[in-house]
């Protein structure tokens, strides 16, 4: 007798979950407005960092004050994580485009035999690509009194490691829908963060060949809950504020199809062998 596989079990061996990383940034050197965002400002510049979203997206504003035109030179500013420098403006050049065109199929049959059933099948494809490629900006022009708003890369996507167990703790906390649960929960403080990072700018001001300004300010991590709760619930009363970002990470089922789904499958057909044995 054939096994058969109950649909149910399908479902929940295709079935994968994920888990959410919210992190908290902090600064020492940088202060924030009333929606969490670090601003740095003085008579000449103001500079805006977002960091809200999924995989701590940097979102810069840099309002030009002057009655005079600011450049941003990317090539010499930079993200600096754990030390290590990642350049605004990369080398590589990004290119977005579509392929069109047409797959062509058909059967030999066997000369010996014309009305054979069995044959062999062809197919060709040919087509077109049109593609466009993109060049960082290398540098932006502020005009006076004007500002821009840019988003260069995010900081990480990966949940962060190298971290025990004991350095968190369960906390309960009350979901959307008012249901109760339990999250990880840890606190740091800049000299025990798990990631600290620094953003350094270069700036000429009035024209492009100028005495370099660089402006540089640190941050790290304060605060990581750890929970299976998307954004739309674990954020629901806080989720624009401008130190906080998220990572999603895949778990469940779905990682050990292979294994999990063929051990079912034996011990269903284990089972239906035994139930015909007894009869």
């Amino acid at each position: 007798m054939r096994a058969t596989l109950p649909i149910g079990i399908i479902v929940i061996l295709l079935t994968s979950c994920s888990r959410y990383q919210y992190t908290t940034i902090s600064s020492s050197d940088t202060k924030k407005n009333d929606k969490q965002e670090f601003v740095i400002e003085n008579d000449s510049i103001r500079v805006q960092y977002n960091f809200n979203g999924e995989d701590a997206p940097i979102n810069l504003t840099i309002q030009n004050k002057l009655n005079q035109p600011i450049y941003v030179d990317w090539r010499q500013s930079a993200l600096i994580v754990n030390g290590k420098a990642i350049c605004y403006s990369p080398n590589t050049v990004p290119i977005e485009g579509v392929f069109q065109g047409t797959t062509l199929s058909w059967n030999s049959r066997s000369p010996y035999n014309p009305y054979s059933a069995v044959s062999d099948k062809y197919s060709s494809t040919s087509g077109t690509i049109s593609a466009r490629a993109s060049l960082p900006d290398k540098l932006d022009f502020i005009p006076p009194l004007s500002y821009i708003t840019k988003n260069p890369m995010g900081v990480t996507n990966q949940f962060l490691g190298n971290m025990t167990d004991s350095v968190f703790h369960l906390m309960k906390i009350t979901a959307f829908d008012g249901t109760s649960t339990r999250v990880k929960h840890a606190v740091f403080t800049e000299t025990s963060s798990p990631m600290r990072f620094k953003s350094y700018l270069t700036l000429f001001i009035g024209e492009p060949m100028a005495k370099p300004v660089a402006y540089q300010n640190s941050f790290y991590i304060s605060e990581i809950y750890i929970t299976d709760l998307d954004p739309e619930t674990f954020w629901y009363s806080n989720q624009y504020k401008g130190n906080q970002y998220y990572v999603q990470e895949t778990t469940g089922f779905g990682k050990g199809f292979g294994v999990v789904a063929g051990a079912v499958l034996l011990t269903s057909a284990a089972a239906l062998q035994q139930n015909h044995v007894d009869k």
